[in-house]
């Protein structure tokens, strides 16, 4: 095994530090997420924990892959059953958004999970920081901003929705120029 560094163990130590970390903040993650999610009714929270729920399982095959006791057999098997969870998850999620345009639902408020996706940003930056190098970081930036940007336009709730349309309507009460 060969690495730039020339330390192979080292990497290997900051490899699976960085990687418990990761699963550890996943676990309380969908705790958060999930509670987050019932109280406001929101579909985006609730992508937003089944997400961690996948990565839980990514998490595990990467520890494997550090711990060099990943048959390959095994490892393969897991990494399709990921594929099918996020393939299930965008499924769950375009059931979800369909049935909540349709319906007219607009979840509450969810002050627990702005300060969850917050606290998220600023700890995968942190977790990655010197290590990950420019083009890292600016996807995550860019990944977690998308991800804000869909749960505040496609949940419609909160005091924006309302600022912008009528009560229950799609009627635009104040359009700023």
């Amino acid at each position: 095994m060969s690495t730039v560094s020339g330390r192979p163990e080292l990497l290997l130590r900051r490899g699976r530090r960085l990687e418990y970390a990761t699963l550890a903040w996943n676990v309380i993650g969908v705790v958060v997420l999930a509670l987050a999610a019932i109280t406001a009714r929101s579909v985006a929270l609730a992508g937003f924990g089944l997400d961690s729920l996948i990565e839980i399982g990514a998490s595990t095959v990467v520890l494997w892959q550090l711990a060099g006791t990943a048959l390959a057999e095994r490892e393969h098997r897991a990494m399709r059953l990921i594929g099918a969870g996020f393939v299930l998850l965008v499924i769950y999620l375009i059931a979800q958004v369909g049935y909540t345009f349709a319906t007219g639902g607009r979840p509450a408020p969810s002050p627990l999970g702005i300060v969850w996706t917050a606290l998220t940003f600023f700890v995968m930056l942190a977790l990655g920081s010197r290590r990950a190098g420019f083009w890292a970081r600016a996807a995550a930036v860019w990944s977690i901003g998308w991800n804000l940007f869909g749960a505040v336009t496609f949940d419609r709730g909160g005091a924006a929705s309302q600022y912008y349309f009528a009560e229950g309507t799609q009627q635009v009460v104040y359009q700023p120029d």
